[in-house]
């Protein structure tokens, strides 16, 4: 041992100005120049880094430490004992680490590792003693304990050990006598060096020391402690317990003592008191020596880790506000230093002005908007600051690379947090803002007693993403003593709204808004003295309530943004959105101060000037000045005009969607970026080729009435989802105007419309609809329908023409338990309506009802179209009508229902309700029960005019089955007697001219000829386009008799487009000859044998020349 005094003289009449203790003081250095500085709130710099050098360098050891591990060298296979008593220690698989909290320090990565040696000599029976050893675990254990450090023989009170116990979620650390535990106040924490001491007075008095503090917690020991010694000291582990399976260990000490608290202190801070002895000689003058000793064991031992400097912040004033930082460090000898920055925060900045509305280009005719309520915002927060204990305005721009950087507290009291995952960036209230992930960002900020007020108010602006599935937080106070862990919390629900939450003992008090809007920043704030608690939103009050308890705060609980810091489940309720202007005041601001918060309390001016009528030019100015006397303003232009023409824009595969698309040399790469550049009224014109990938696949009109239109039509033009997404949404109030026409949609894969989702009323036509799907999702209810279009709610009512939906899969082959699927090719659903003529659906397949289309509501039009070879597993392989009304019925007009399949009821239709069939054809369909027809009772269906032949069944029943006494059935041509009511129906062979072909015309001796009823006939024409009265009286079936004709080209045009009136069962070709008179005539590419719609086609060159001649060569096939 070697001995160090120091010896000092000081005259008696001196001693009061005595220093703090030995030696200079220590000096503090800071990274950067300590100067005092004027700015604005937003120019406030973080504090200054500041370290202490020199002062008193005490040694950190005393005359009755009997074991202590330093461990700040790598000595292999051992440890020394510095304490001077010679109890080398053994290493068994720990490693060692030069990052301990005092030097170096060991690592365990699983139970088998362990330090040994002696514990002869160590404290036994029941002795006094301490113990203290740092301490830091990688993580918590879900149940059992964990030995740290012990000796002793493990029988019952005959050990003495320190560890940590997880049992029953206690999370602490504890001594144990092996028969009983005392339990520490403090919980253990993940990641965190801790040091942990215990001191034994003897006859079972005892103490726990968490960081130099006392953290007596829950306590089991049962009498005096009963030591008895086994020869063995373990670090890491001891009998029937797990060691630190990942964690360090450093510094374990024992002394034969109990250390008093300011001993224990000074053990945590890495030093000992130190002895004083005095002496005296003379009288007058008098002289006292006094000497302080302190024991070193090892001369080579380490020096002592740099001193604690101590930080404090606070402010004073409005505007300007001066802020006062204060760093202070203290040497081991009491010797103090202190160094004082003056921060003089002035308000320079220009009101902001909130709700400026953008100029406007207005059309002459239109209506001029009004004026909007502008507000100002004071930037610099003056007047809301005042006696704010936390704000944060988020005007640092850390951005994505610096999601661990502190979020400094802008009020002077010191409240800085720190980001986890969460980055400030633009467009926040003003300027920047904190934005949540809402998987694991949030802001911590250490508990301070500021933050614990008696009343409180709580205020920010928020904008989520989405409502959360349960709970969101803003602001979370934690205190684990009370239900939920809540002390005050500000909070989002499942349903949209600010709730507000106070706890006490199991009671919790809670206090809600109405819903916030998704996508929208809205100003939220709560306040609270007792016993009444209030909420505001967009500084109007929204709720009162009663809680007639104090606020009952944790001092060891820090405080979150974004996310909560629960007892049980660490850390959850995160946020997806984004904060900003938190602040946080030790008092219930009245309304108008919340109001204040909310609008600046800067009152706003408006001035309007007016140029001219039409043309001319409207000026409208916002000024507004804030009680600094700094003013800002801002102008909205409104121009009339007169009304633009219509313009187009180009789209090729290869591309630019930076390029201005106003033409094919400039046409950009995807379907969306032109849509997005487009008018209503305008046309996007797009190029041969296939597109797929982003911007090409969920596209959405964005509801605006324009035309995207393919080149050369939907052989050339492809949409390929690659099973990624949808082709197209119309979800956005589309209007008729909103034009899709002659595109190829494949490989669609979504929930419901796997090429097309539509709940607005846009125009689809000439459009090839194949190969799509939707998705297969478990869970119910849950419907995924229409796998080529999905049509959905009472506003929508597309119009569907000249298309095909081919080879839709709505998931019959792998049904999903709890799910249903309607609608292989179309599915109306929902109250929705549709006009759907001159289709073909065929070869789609659902898992429930309507293989080819499905119609769920009224107002539902299929006109001149062809349902063939559809499937259904249970109800219509071609049609299914659910749920519909005889006064507004769905109606099927000129249609041709031929080869479908149900393997339920119902192989052409099946029918819930009162569905109208007029004119059509329903031959070849299979179902188990009503290969033609099904039709449930009371459904009261309407087949007029129609046949419905060769229709066959697997199972009992005629080829139409439903409620003898309900069904009207006239007019029609059948196999068998119909039961239902009725007139003019036949029971005869319609003569169709080859059915086996697929040619179901008429033949001219065919009873179904002159054989209908005029009255139920709506259309002028028949599927194939004809004249649907020819002879005075209208036939059966889908096609009019009439005379065969041969086609004939139209009229040759010296134009590159030529419009004419087309049949179904004809396909024309646009052809171009250079000179007539040598007859040469070419077809145009992408031009070739058009089918016909039954209404007025066009095609068009899409490279014209004015030096060609043009037809359409028209034939039958």
């Amino acid at each position: 041992m070697v001995a160090i005094g120091v010896a000092v003289g000081v005259a008696v009449g001196a001693l009061g100005q005595e220093r703090g203790g030995l030696g200079n003081p220590p000096t503090l250095v800071f990274d950067g120049p300590l100067v005092d500085l004027t700015v604005s709130c937003h120019q406030i710099p973080p504090p200054l880094k500041a370290r202490a050098i020199g002062g008193c360098r005490i040694p950190a050891l005393a005359d009755d430490l009997v074991l202590y591990y330093p461990f700040d060298e790598d000595l292999g296979g051992m440890v020394l004992d510095a304490s001077g008593s010679g109890r080398t220690g053994m290493v068994h698989g720990a490693t060692w680490v030069a990052c301990g909290p005092r030097g170096g320090a060991f690592r365990f990565d699983d139970n088998s590792q362990v330090l040994t040696t002696t514990d002869t000599g160590l404290p036994a029976g029941d002795e006094p003693r301490t113990m203290a050893v740092w301490i830091k675990l990688d993580r918590l254990e879900p149940e059992g304990v964990t030995g740290l450090f012990s000796y002793g023989t493990w029988q019952w009170n005959q050990a003495c050990g320190l560890g940590l116990d997880w049992r029953n979620n206690r999370d602490r650390f504890y001594f144990t006598q092996n028969g009983g535990v005392v339990l520490s106040a403090r919980r253990v924490e993940p990641g965190v060096w801790r040091h942990l001491a215990y001191v034994y007075e003897g006859a079972g008095r005892h103490h726990l020391y968490v960081d130099g503090v006392p953290s007596d917690g829950m306590s089991e020991l049962q009498g005096p402690l009963n030591t008895t010694l086994s020869g063995q000291l373990m670090l890491g582990g001891h009998p029937g317990a797990i060691g630190p399976n990942g964690g360090y260990v450093d510094e374990a000490m024992i002394f034969r003592r109990a250390l008093t608290p300011a001993e224990v202190g000074a053990v945590y801070r890495g030093a000992l008191p130190v002895e004083v002895v005095e002496t005296a000689e003379g009288d007058c003058p008098r002289v006292i020596t006094r000497i302080w000793m302190m024991k070193r064991a090892l001369a080579n031992a380490h020096d002592l880790p740099p001193l604690p400097v101590e930080y404090v912040e606070s402010a004073a004033g409005d505007c300007p506000r001066v802020i006062t930082r204060v760093w202070t460090a203290t040497d081991r000898c009491g010797n103090s230093v202190s160094a004082t920055q003056t921060i003089t925060v002035v308000d320079t900045m220009a009101p902001v002005l909130q709700g400026v509305p953008p100029d406007v280009a207005l059309e002459c005719g239109e209506d001029i908007p009004s004026p909007p309520a502008v507000t100002a915002f004071d930037p610099d927060a003056c007047e809301p600051v005042r006696d704010a204990v936390l704000y944060y305005p988020f005007e640092r721009h850390y951005g994505r690379s610096s999601r661990h950087a502190n979020v400094f507290d802008a009020s002077g009291n010191g409240n800085h947090g720190r980001l986890a995952g969460a980055w400030v960036g633009p467009g926040g209230i003003p300027g920047l803002a904190v934005e949540f992930d809402g998987v694991d960002d949030c802001i911590r900020v250490p508990s301070s007693p500021t933050l614990m007020p008696a009343a409180v108010t709580v205020a920010a602006w928020v904008k989520i993403r989405a409502r959360p599935a349960q709970i969101a937080v803003l602001v979370h106070k934690r205190n684990p003593d009370l239900h939920n862990n809540e002390d005050y919390v500000l909070q989002i629900t499942s349903a949209g709204a600010a709730r507000f939450v106070l706890a006490h003992s199991g009671w919790q008090t809670r206090l809600d808004s109405p819903p916030l809007a998704v996508g929208t920043w809205h100003h939220v704030a709560a306040t609270f003295a007792r016993p009444e608690m209030k909420i505001y939103l967009d500084g109007q009050l929204a709720g009162v309530a009663r809680h007639d308890f104090p606020l009952a705060h944790n001092p060891e609980a820090d405080l979150f943004l974004g996310a909560s810091d629960h007892l049980v489940y660490p850390m959850g309720s995160f946020l997806a959105g984004r904060l900003d202007e938190v602040k946080i005041f030790p008092r219930a601001l009245a309304a108008r101060e919340i109001a204040a918060l909310r609008h600046g309390a800067i009152p706003v001016e408006m001035t309007e000037t007016v140029d001219g009528n039409c043309p001319g030019v409207i000026t409208r100015v916002w000024t507004a000045t804030d009680h600094c006397g700094n003013t800002a303003s801002a102008t909205q232009t409104i121009t009339i005009a007169a009304a633009p023409g219509p313009a187009d824009w180009f789209v090729v595969p290869d591309g630019n969607d930076s390029a201005a698309g106003n033409s094919w040399d400039t046409a950009k790469r995807t379907i969306q970026a032109a849509i997005e550049a487009a008018s209503a009224g305008d046309t996007v014109w797009v190029g041969n080729g296939i597109y797929s990938g982003a911007g090409n696949r969920d596209l959405s009109f964005l509801g605006k009435g324009l035309t995207v239109r393919s080149l050369n039509g939907a052989e050339q033009t492809i949409v390929d989802c690659e099973t990624a997404g949808r082709g197209f949404s119309f979800h956005a109030a589309e209007p008729p105007e909103a034009v899709l026409s002659g595109f190829t949609i494949r490989n669609g894969h979504a929930a419901n419309g796997g090429a097309i989702f539509c709940s607005a009323r846009p125009t689809i036509e000439h459009c090839v609809i194949v190969s799509n799907q939707v998705l297969t999702t478990t869970g119910a209810p849950f419907h995924r329908s229409g796998a080529g279009i999905y049509v959905e709610g009472a506003g929508a009512n597309p119009t569907i023409r000249n298309c095909r939906i081919l080879h839709n899969d709505a998931d019959r082959i792998a049904p999903v338990p709890g799910v249903t699927a309607n609608g292989g090719g179309i599915a109306v659903m929902s109250g929705a309506s549709a006009w759907i003529e001159s289709c073909e659906v065929a070869g789609n397949r659902v898992m429930y009802g309507g293989g080819g289309i499905y119609i769920e509501g009224p107002g539902v039009t299929v006109v001149n179209s062809i349902i063939q070879g559809n499937e259904s597993a249970y109800w219509g392989g071609g049609v299914h009508c659910q749920n519909n009304a005889t006064a507004e019925a769905s109606r099927l007009i000129n249609c041709l229902i031929t080869g479908n399949t149900s393997l339920g009821v119902g192989g052409g239709i099946a029918t819930y309700s009162g569905l109208v069939a007029e004119n059509c054809t329903i031959h070849g369909n299979y179902g188990w029960r009503g290969g033609g027809i099904y039709s449930w009772p009371n459904a009261r269906p309407r087949f007029l005019n129609s046949i419905v032949w060769g229709n066959t069944v697997g199972w009992a029943g005629p080829q139409y089955l439903g409620d003898e006494s309900e069904e009207i059935f006239s007019h029609c041509c059948s196999e068998t007697e119909v039961p239902w009511p009725g007139t003019g129906n036949r029971i005869d062979n319609p003569l169709f001219q080859n059915a086996a072909a697929g040619d179901f015309r008429l033949q001219a001796d065919s009873p179904c000829i002159d054989a209908g009823h005029n009255a139920w006939t709506t259309m002028a024409t028949d599927l194939g386009g004809n004249p649907r009265v020819v002879n005075g009286v209208v036939d059966m079936g889908a096609y009019e008799f009439s005379a065969p004709e041969e086609p004939m080209d139209v009229q040759v045009r010296a134009s590159g487009m030529l419009s004419y009136p087309s049949r179904l069962d004809c396909l024309y070709t646009l052809q171009r000859c250079e000179n007539l008179a040598s007859g040469q005539w070419v077809n145009v590419p992408g031009q070739s044998r058009i089918r016909g719609s039954g209404g007025i086609d066009m095609l068009a060159d899409p490279q014209p020349s004015p030096a060609c001649f043009y037809r359409i060569q028209v034939e039958r096939p």
